[in-house]
């Protein structure tokens, strides 16, 4: 897999995000015990307090052809997280919703919804997909191959072993965008 656009954590003052949201006593921050297990000696850690967010973006630009696949990869740990409390990726277009994953710690569900041009979407609940250990969680995302197929699909990946896929996905149109955010943290999940 080649990564288009990796985010370095350890650039001092989070340099590679595009923005870092704090409100409240809830703080994303960088620090030693977030660093990947294989490299880095620090890595981003999001710590809410209360409904009060916390999280940083990166926007780039990248195109998608028909038929062709972006993947959504990252290291994740959820420690301490039970109940409700939960770590959110997302990844937009456009400004529209392509993905969103919620990851919730040991002995919760855990969710991830992909989005299609009719706004519908589909959607898994994994019991226990964010073991409390550094796990990589991939996300491979096919663009249908016309306006009019529906032969688009998400798989969710946990070290290298598929979760759970969606296919049938007509995402021809949304996948079409080139403006690219993605939103890694902690915010209200109400509305997944």
């Amino acid at each position: 897999m080649t990564w288009l656009h990796y985010i370095d954590f350890e650039v001092p003052g989070f340099g590679e995000l595009t923005s870092v949201v704090e409100a409240g006593a809830s703080t994303f921050a960088q620090g030693a015990a977030a660093a990947w297990p294989e490299r880095g000696a620090v890595g981003a850690r999001a710590t809410a307090v209360g409904t009060d967010v916390c999280y940083g973006t990166r926007s780039f630009t990248h195109s998608v052809g028909a038929g062709e696949t972006i993947a959504v990869g990252f290291w994740a740990r959820t420690s301490g997280l039970s109940g409700n409390d939960a770590y959110n990726v997302k990844a937009t277009a456009g400004g529209s919703d392509v993905l969103h994953v919620l990851a919730r710690g040991s002995g919760s569900n855990s969710a991830y919804r992909i989005y299609d041009d009719a706004g519908s979407t589909w959607s898994a609940n994994i019991a226990d997909a964010w073991p409390e250990r550094w796990s990589h969680h991939g996300f491979e995302i096919k663009r249908a191959t016309s306006d009019v197929a529906a032969d688009g699909f998400c798989k969710w990946y946990r070290d290298g072993v598929l979760l759970t896929s969606d296919t049938g996905v007509d995402n021809y149109d949304l996948l079409a965008a080139s403006d690219w955010v993605l939103t890694l943290g902690w915010w209200n999940t109400a509305y997944l």
